[in-house]
């Protein structure tokens, strides 16, 4: 059995309203994953993930997204890249950052660094304003989408741990 590398990214900004989604993510990942799971908090709204790719087999990415009539404050997604970059690319055009997830991840790819298996969770947030923290909705899902990530990490485990894992897009309203 051969050690895969694997990371956990939370994109976000602390005291930007829900924005700070993926950061309070891997804050709760830190203390539930072993230390053989790299946790970094990412601030750079995604221009740094082709460095967090380097060297990398399994890579989850956690961020906020500006909600829409149909995907409203609290609904969660996750979608493996690039077999569902289309449906990726439309949510993270809604991205709170200058530059999104999807570009990140796009020139991971060109620059040859993509991982194997990249997974990307999001959660709708409520309010983006600057020095505030958490809406009362995202803070009730956020354990929700932190167990979400845990069971798709600990499946990828299952095998020969930390294997590739087979996805379905989802979303959960609450």
């Amino acid at each position: 059995m051969s050690t895969k590398k694997v990371r956990v990214i939370g994109i976000g900004s602390a005291g930007a309203g829900d924005d700070a989604l993926g950061l309070e993510a891997v804050s709760i990942l830190r203390s539930r994953l072993p230390r053989t799971i790299d946790v970094v908090s990412d601030t750079s709204g995604g221009s740094n993930i082709p460095t967090f790719c380097e060297g990398i087999d399994f890579l989850v990415i956690i961020d906020a997204v500006k909600p829409t009539p149909n995907f409203p404050p609290g609904a969660m997604f996750a979608w493996s890249y690039p077999e569902t970059r289309s449906a990726i690319d439309e949510s993270f055009r809604r991205s709170t950052h200058s530059f999104s997830v999807t570009e990140g991840l796009a020139l991971a790819e060109q620059l040859g660094v993509l991982p194997k298996s990249v997974t990307v969770f999001g959660m709708a947030g409520q309010q983006f304003e600057p020095a505030t923290g958490l809406s009362a909705t995202i803070r009730l899902r956020l354990n929700d989408l932190v167990e979400l990530v845990l069971q798709h990490i600990w499946r990828g485990f299952a095998s020969d741990p930390p294997c590739a894992l087979s996805f379905i897009p989802l979303k959960v309203e609450g």
